[in-house]
C-alpha cells in the first residue's frame, strides 16, 4: 500500500478491504494550515489561542468541508458535544485489524489534522474505543490494552510528526465501555471501533459569590446616642 491513500469502505475488524483509492490530505504537506483553516486562528505567528465554544463550532463547519473534500465523511465525523469539539475517527481509517500502529492513510489523515490543532492552544483528549468483541493476544490480552495502544499512538503522532505540545494531549483507553451503537451487526460495530479526539472547550469561569457583611446593630446609650456592639 502506497503513502497517502485512504481506504474508500470502512473496514470491519477482520475483514479484508478490496482495493483503495487516493484521496486529498486535509492541509498542504507543508504542515502549514490551509488558508480556510487559519481564517478563524487570531493572531498568527502569537500565542496560541483558545478558541471558546463560538469559535470551535466556526472549526467544526471548517472540518466538515475539508473532510468532505477528502472524501471520507463516512468515516470521519466531527460534532460539538459537552466536552468540546470531537472527531469520531473510525478504527478502520488508522489501524489494521487488531493492530496499534498507524496506516499509511492514518498517517494521511492525521498529517491533515495536525495542521490544523496545532495552532491552537486548546487541550487535546485522545481516548481509544472497540468494540465488544473480545481480543486476547501476547500484545493485548483485553480490549483495555488495544484501545489505550491506539489512543497513544495517535497522540505520540501528533507531538512527534504534527509538533502539537506535548503539555497540551492526554490519550485514554476505554475499550468497549462507552459504544456509541448498541447493536451487534457490523454496521454498529464498526461505529464503535474509533478513536475520539476531543478539542476541549475552556472551563467555565466560577462565579465568586461576595459573604454579606453582617449588619451592625447600635446599642441605645443613656445620653440617647447610640452605639455599635463590639
Amino acid at each position: 500500500k502506497g503513502t497517502g491513500t485512504v481506504l474508500p469502505q470502512l473496514p470491519g475488524e477482520g475483514v479484508p478491504t478490496e482495493g483503495e483509492a487516493a484521496n486529498k490530505p486535509l492541509a498542504p504537506k507543508d504542515g502549514n494550515p490551509s488558508p480556510q483553516a487559519s481564517a478563524w486562528v487570531p493572531n498568527p505567528g502569537g500565542p496560541a489561542p483558545v478558541l471558546d465554544r463560538a469559535k470551535l463550532e466556526e472549526l467544526r463547519k471548517i472540518l466538515v468541508k475539508q473532510i468532505q473534500k477528502a472524501g471520507i465523511a463516512d468515516r470521519v465525523e466531527v460534532a460539538n458535544d459537552p466536552r468540546g469539539l470531537v472527531l469520531y475517527v473510525t478504527s478502520g481509517v488508522l489501524f489494521d485489524t487488531a493492530k496499534s500502529r498507524l496506516t499509511p492513510s492514518g498517517d494521511l489523515l492525521l498529517q491533515g489534522l495536525g495542521s490544523v490543532l496545532r495552532p491552537i492552544g486548546n487541550n487535546l483528549l485522545v481516548e481509544g474505543h472497540t468494540d465488544s468483541r473480545p481480543i486476547n493476544s501476547d500484545a493485548f490480552p483485553s480490549n483495555w490494552e488495544l484501545s489505550t495502544a491506539r489512543a497513544t499512538a495517535v497522540l505520540r503522532h501528533l507531538i512527534e510528526n504534527e509538533g502539537v505540545p506535548a503539555v497540551r494531549l492526554s490519550a485514554v483507553g476505554y475499550a468497549d465501555t462507552r459504544p456509541r451503537a448498541t447493536g451487534k451487526d457490523e454496521a454498529s460495530l464498526a461505529k464503535n471501533r474509533r478513536v475520539e479526539i476531543v478539542v476541549e472547550a475552556p472551563k467555565a469561569s466560577a462565579t465568586v459569590t461576595p459573604t454579606p457583611t453582617p449588619s451592625v446593630n447600635p446599642t441605645p446609650t443613656p445620653g440617647g446616642s447610640a452605639s455599635p456592639k463590639p
